[in-house]
């Protein structure tokens, strides 16, 4: 991937200022349910809303090419989803995790906002790969786990199996996610030739109206490789 993770090459900025306007959204509900859930790990509805939150700011950076703010929240939320599904516990470093994303959040939507790269920074770079670590049922390296240790040392191959089944489960979100964003780069792209196709006609002789249409195909030809279509 590129470092210059933060050009956006085919979004308009009127979809950029949306983005920006719900980023600051989201973060308030994160704010607004986390103080439940810092007090109450188990609260089901707080966690639900945490995740749909990372989920939404998942996807919506995605269609604007925030590639570094979606992927931390695609950890978030896959740490979460894990949660949910019960593969694994709520725990207190997982809740410390979810509010250092959380302070670490507005930084990153002003460096979107302001086209700055935050590739490689060594904060949200450990950030994700504690959010790797938790999702697959590990424990900080500070933290003990026995529980953990006895499960793998008497249900080893039910762990096992666990985990291919959650790597499957994983694979297909990505790929769900993948289609959508397709969807939605397809919709922006359509308008755009629809806008070619509205221009006013003009009076057009036999050479011109061939190099109208080379233009028109041109443009279709650029979309379609922007979008990925086959």
């Amino acid at each position: 991937m590129s470092l210059e993770r933060w050009h956006i090459p085919t979004c308009d900025e009127e979809l950029v200022d949306v983005f920006l306007e719900e980023a600051g959204e989201l973060l308030k509900n994160i704010d607004n349910h986390m103080k439940v859930w810092v007090n109450h790990p188990g609260d089901e509805k707080a966690l639900t809303e945490i995740r749909r939150s990372f989920h939404t700011l998942k996807g919506s950076g995605r269609m604007v090419k925030a590639l570094d703010l979606s992927e931390i929240a695609w950890k978030v939320e896959k740490m979460l989803n894990q949660v949910i599904a019960g593969a694994i516990p709520v725990s207190e470093a997982m809740v410390r995790l979810v509010a250092r994303v959380r302070a670490y959040l507005p930084s990153a939507v002003d460096a979107f906002k302001n086209r700055r790269s935050i590739s490689g920074n060594p904060d949200i770079e450990g950030l994700m790969k504690l959010a790797d670590a938790l999702a697959a049922g590990q424990m900080p390296a500070l933290a003990p786990a026995p529980a953990l240790r006895v499960a793998a040392a008497t249900g080893g191959d039910e762990h096992f199996k666990l985990q291919q089944i959650n790597a499957k489960l994983d694979r297909c979100m990505q790929r769900a996610d993948e289609a959508l964003h397709r969807s939605e780069l397809a919709l922006q792209q359509a308008r755009a030739i629809a806008a070619v196709h509205e221009t006013p006609p003009r009076p057009l002789g036999q050479r011109d109206y061939a190099a109208e249409v080379g233009r028109i195909g041109e443009t279709v030809n650029r979309l379609s490789k922007e979008c990925g279509w086959r």
